[in-house]
Formats: C-alpha cells, sequence, structure tokens
C-alpha cells in the first residue's frame, strides 16, 4: 500500500532478520533502481517520528530509503516492548581476518549477542587462500595419478606447487598460509617420491616474494608507504616474482629431495614456522577436511 507523505510516496514493508522477528518499515523509493540508505528513528522512537522528513530527500536525488522499527518498538516485533538497551543488542560482523576478531571479542565481551562470519562457514580468507587449493588438488589427483603412469613415475614430471605467503610467523591472517605449507608436506607425504598411498607426485609450497603490483595501491596505509617500500627495494618486480614458481613446476634443477619443501625468492630453501613443519598436524588437518568436505557432498 502506498502513501502520500511530504511530497513522497512510501510502501509498508517488512522483513526477518537473523533471530526471525518480523521488522516493519517505511519504504520510500527512487523511481530509477539506484543505491539505498537505511535509517534508523531516535532511541525508543518509531519509524513515523523524525526520520520521514529526511527520508523524503532521498528519493528526489535517485536514491531509496528505509526507515524500520527496531525489534521491541512501533510495529516490530519482540518482547518486552519498548525495551531499548544497546548493551544488550550488540552483534559483531567479520569478514576475511576481521572474523577471527570478531569470534575472539564475543569470546571476551559478554555483551555480545551474536557473531556472524562470512563463506559457508569458513572463514573468507581461509576458504579462499586454502580450502579452495585443497579441493581443487583432490578432484585432480586421479588425473595427476594417470598423467603419472604415462610419464613412467619418478620423473618429477607431475607435480604440485602451492602459492604462499611468508610462512615464518603464525597469526590469524597467515593461518591459511601456513595451511598451504602443510598441505604440500602431506601431499608430499603420500604421493610423494617416497609417498605412502603412490609415488612420484613432487609437490613444493612456494612464497613468491613481496611483489610490486597494482594491490599495493589498495591497501589502507598512506600512500608515501608504498613509495617509501619501493624505494629501499622491498618490492620484486612481478616477472622476479615467477621465478621461484617456475623453478619449482618445470626446472630440472628441482629435484625429488626438494618435494615438499618451501622455497621463498631466489629458488632457495627454507625452513618454515615450527607449525608448518608439524606433520601430525598436517595429517589431522588433512582428515578434517576431507571429513568437512564430505559432509557438504563435495568430495566422493
Amino acid at each position: 500500500m502506498a502513501f502520500a507523505f511530504n511530497q513522497a510516496e512510501f510502501e509498508g514493508v517488512e522483513f526477518k532478520p537473523l533471530d526471525q522477528l518480523t521488522l516493519r518499515a517505511r519504504l520510500y523509493p527512487a523511481s530509477k533502481r539506484r543505491p539505498a540508505i537505511i535509517m534508523n528513528p531516535g532511541y525508543n522512537c518509531t519509524k513515523e517520528i523524525s526520520a520521514p522528513s529526511a527520508a523524503t530527500y532521498f528519493p528526489r536525488h535517485g536514491t531509496t530509503a528505509l526507515i524500520y522499527d527496531l525489534r521491541n518498538c512501533g510495529q516490530s516485533e519482540g518482547t518486552p516492548r519498548r525495551e531499548i538497551d544497546p548493551h544488550k543488542q550488540i552483534g559483531i560482523w567479520g569478514i576475511s581476518f576481521s572474523a577471527s576478531i570478531a569470534l575472539a571479542a564475543a569470546c571476551y565481551d559478554p555483551r555480545a549477542q551474536c557473531v556472524i562470519t562470512v563463506a559457508d562457514g569458513f572463514e573468507a580468507q581461509w576458504q579462499t587462500n586454502y580450502l579452495s587449493h585443497w579441493a581443487l588438488t583432490s578432484h585432480f589427483l586421479g588425473i595427476l595419478s594417470r598423467s603419472l603412469d604415462e610419464e613412467g613415475g619418478g620423473t618429477g614430471a607431475v607435480r604440485v606447487i602451492n602459492v604462499t605467503r611468508q610462512g615464518r610467523t603464525v597469526v590469524a591472517l597467515r593461518n591459511e598460509q601456513v595451511g598451504n605449507i602443510l598441505h604440500a608436506k602431506q601431499l608430499n607425504k603420500l604421493f610423494g617420491p617416497e609417498g605412502t598411498e603412490k609415488r612420484g607426485i613432487w609437490t613444493a609450497a612456494v612464497h613468491p616474494g613481496h611483489l610490486d603490483t597494482n594491490l599495493n595501491k589498495q591497501t589502507a596505509f598512506p600512500k608515501f608507504v608504498n613509495t617509501l617500500l619501493k624505494a629501499v627495494g622491498a618490492y620484486l618486480h612481478a616477472i622476479e616474482g615467477a621465478y621461484t614458481s617456475i623453478f619449482a613446476v618445470a626446472s630440472s634443477d628441482f629435484k625429488a629431495s626438494d618435494s615438499g619443501e618451501y622455497f621463498v625468492p631466489g629458488q632457495k630453501r627454507k625452513q618454515p614456522s615450527k607449525v608448518a613443519r608439524d606433520m601430525e598436524l598436517a595429517g589431522r588437518l588433512w582428515k578434517w577436511i576431507e571429513d568437512e568436505m564430505r559432509k557438504r557432498k563435495l568430495l566422493g
């Protein structure tokens, strides 16, 4: 139903957030599909108070506006009625690195009533930078094994290389990178030159270095920081960053004894952190991922 109000029309709408209470709102649509803004009324107020005078402004300038009654107030559901306690309405949302921060904050702060982390139950960066590597490799193992048989085995003709970051430190941001090193080591244990299941697939984890790419321009650091790092030679050219990967993938200088190891720029073998060398952890991580993938019917 549409109503005329302050020379703008609104529609009565409702929606359900995570707790499934029905929240009711006024929608002030723009004439075309455009960006939107969500508005809240004042403390213990309803959507009819004050906010409509501002909401009518936005559609006239091409932006849809939505004002809703907070839970427990106005036409929205929730009890006790008209209770507004900010300390009881704190939820924490996190994506990528901030997902781990959100979970940690909720453990320490009893005011947090809910925590939302994205990516199908997995932290987004972990899912993108580690689980996807694991799943892709798992689905290709059959083809890799057949290729190995065709090549006669033991020649290094079949290799799996994980591109990772520095493996020296272990913080939340780099957990998926440590996972990639453990993945390469477990692959080597199962399928490498001395593999327990099949022999001959060579593996490695490769850190290409800190590269001078456009991604550096998207960071939150002030521009002068990026300029300074370039001036002191902290960045490698993108082509140089490919050298170590190419070495691990195709070089005859990469030997069977290098399989399962971690490499840094300059085609150098380097010892990663203690956690990234923990073969018991590598095995448990592999088993956990297999179980999780099967639960989601992503693995046969």
